[in-house]
């Protein structure tokens, strides 16, 4: 778990940061993150565009984005990338644990 590893960094070093992530997942190294940073959410979903930037030649990470709603006393996970739905087990358990 991650909170907030983007605060205080350049937007070049949040590039290196989402491209840092996205190697570590493509080594099935599940992570949950949290931000609020909306330029770092946009850079991981479009990471393809930061790789073909720094001229890599790598395949982007599946990764699931999940937006936390506060609903009443509780929390409710909403999935933005409808291309992924497994975090959300990991969500849920992780509010079983905090709330």
């Amino acid at each position: 778990m991650l909170d907030e590893p983007d605060i205080g960094l350049h937007p070049s070093a949040v590039k290196q940061l989402a491209l840092f992530l996205h190697v570590l997942a493509r080594m099935n190294m599940p992570m949950i993150i949290a931000t609020h940073n909306l330029f770092f959410l946009d850079t991981l979903r479009n990471v393809d565009k930061v790789f073909d930037e720094f001229d890599l030649d790598l395949e982007p990470a599946e990764i699931s984005l999940v937006v936390m709603r506060k609903v009443g006393k509780r929390f409710k996970a909403e999935n933005i990338d409808p291309a992924s739905s497994n975090i959300e087990s990991y969500v849920d358990e992780i509010l079983k644990i905090y709330t």
